[in-house]
């Protein structure tokens, strides 16, 4: 069988993430989606069939695992987000837009982001408050799949959807809610064009402004609205808590954020306190968490007082 030519940069690359990241061959294979035998024969520059699309997916999902392997270790899987991962799933196997618009607080970003390190051929990017047109879509877009020899007098939307066209890679907009029509309307098109679904995170009133448009509402094909468990939130809010102070902080005033947990806001809510708390407890080195805690809520807007000791 001839031997396939392969892309040294790509194969330096990929034995750069390998050794960096102490990764197995299998673990490798893994995160790309390929078969153990191809990534070994592709590294070793003795691929025996055509790689296909491998190479174009490839460099993307490099750079998205280069800027996400690091957070892995700050995230962790909730009710939330592997219901999200399940429905993402479904997504991609049907080509259909999905939308999950749960309030703030409940675990949507994490959730997208932990299915991006799963599945790092996924597109996955956050709106920032200005990112609201189509223009910002294609800014996305086109930073997350531009490629070194894409010839910058080129359309880029063209370029853009022959890059993923068929690949069924989830397209993941986090403050999707940030969007106005535009915005939105670009987003299915990338998706009809593709075949690629787009999964919508955002909070439950873009529900209202799609069901305004009758062909943005026809377009989606699954709305959850996801929350977090009564059971879950008090090992849920002390685990964030542990990651924004330490573990014996976090076992001290763990029924202080679990409270809080409960209340708008939620995890938002619960980060807010305990990097506040942790600012106080910076400038007064004898002030305990407990007391820090409290000063940090009485300093943040609510409409609740935390229980007493």
């Amino acid at each position: 069988m001839p031997k396939h030519d392969t892309n040294p940069d790509l194969r330096a690359a990929l034995s750069k993430l390998r050794g960096e990241r102490k990764l197995t061959n299998p673990a490798l294979a893994k995160l790309f989606g390929v078969s153990v035998t191809f990534i070994s024969k592709y590294i070793n520059d003795n691929l025996d069939h055509d790689p296909k699309d491998f190479e174009a997916i490839a460099a993307d999902t490099i750079r998205a695992i280069e800027n996400r392997l690091d957070q892995a270790s700050q995230l962790f899987e909730t009710s939330v987000s592997r219901a999200m991962a399940g429905r993402i799933d479904i997504a991609r196997r049907t080509g259909h837009s999905c939308l999950f618009g749960s309030p703030a607080g409940e675990g949507k970003t994490s959730g997208g982001m932990l299915y991006q390190i799963a599945h790092p051929s996924s597109i996955y990017f956050k709106l920032a408050g200005t990112d609201r047109d189509s223009r910002a879509i294609n800014t996305h877009l086109w930073s997350a799949l531009r490629k070194a020899d894409w010839a910058g007098n080129q359309k880029h939307w063209p370029m853009m959807v022959d890059a993923v066209k068929g690949s069924q890679r989830a397209v993941i907009v986090d403050n999707a809610h940030r969007l106005d029509t535009s915005g939105r309307n670009a987003l299915f098109d990338f998706s009809e064009d593709t075949g690629c679904p787009v999964i919508f995170l955002a909070n439950p009133e873009i529900l209202e402004l799609i069901k305004r448009n009758d062909q943005q509402h026809s377009r989606i094909g699954v709305y959850t609205d996801l929350r977090l468990t009564d059971a879950e939130l008090p090992d849920v809010s002390r685990r964030v808590a542990e990651q924004l102070s330490s573990v014996e902080t976090a076992e001290e005033i763990s029924d202080l954020v679990a409270f809080v947990a409960t209340k708008p806001g939620r995890l938002r809510a619960v980060k807010m306190h305990v990097i506040l708390m942790q600012e106080l407890r910076s400038k007064h080195a004898k002030m305990d968490a407990r007391t820090a805690f409290r000063s940090a809520h009485r300093n943040l807007v609510s409409d609740y007082a935390l229980p007493s000791d």
